[in-house]
């Protein structure tokens, strides 16, 4: 799930918002069952921000919220969870 997560933000990074939620969802797919918060948190934070870059702010602020509740105070998620 981790290399999907990379390929996710990576995508993001360059704009392509399509294909980052693509490799967040095959992601969260691979993520399921495997106890690993981490991972699975930061894959729920990269969708956070798909959405937010696509102005899904509520939808946005639902990624970021489930992110938080695996990562508890974290303050990147934290910090995009305000700015909404």
């Amino acid at each position: 799930a981790k290399s999907w997560g990379n390929l996710c933000f990576k995508h993001f990074k360059e704009g392509e918002l399509d294909a980052a939620e693509a490799a967040c969802y095959q992601g969260l797919l691979e993520n399921l069952g495997s106890g690993d918060d981490n991972a699975r948190g930061a894959l729920l934070y990269s969708m956070g921000r798909v959405e937010e870059a696509r102005g899904r702010g509520g939808r946005a602020r639902l990624y970021y919220e489930r992110s938080l509740k695996l990562r508890p105070g974290n303050a990147a998620v934290q910090k995009r969870l305000s700015a909404l």
